[in-house]
């Protein structure tokens, strides 16, 4: 993600492939990408988790695998519920760059 977002950067300023970018903009580009990439992997922890603990405590919450999973967080957490616990992430975030 962040080569990506440094390409797109790198491209809009008209600039070469290599060239050296300011220290805020790289900052911004590391902090978008890591917004990006926890975006994405946080739903994907959540479901994996969901599925192990469900299976290791017979629940019946596991039943018809990680699509069952995600169905169940829908009704019960509604859609945002994939991206429980991203406030910590936030704070974390907001404390680590000062």
């Amino acid at each position: 993600m962040y080569s990506f977002l440094r390409e797109l950067v790198v491209r809009v300023n008209g600039k070469s492939k290599t060239a050296m970018l300011s220290v805020p903009q790289e900052f911004a580009i590391g902090y978008l990408s890591g917004i990006a990439s926890r975006s994405i992997s946080t739903p994907l922890t959540l479901l994996t988790v969901r599925l192990q603990t469900a299976r290791a405590s017979d629940d019946s919450s596991a039943e018809g695998g990680a699509l069952g999973v995600c169905q169940r967080i829908v009704q019960v957490e509604g859609f945002l519920g994939f991206w429980k616990g991203l406030v910590f992430m936030k704070r974390s975030l907001d404390y680590g760059n000062l």
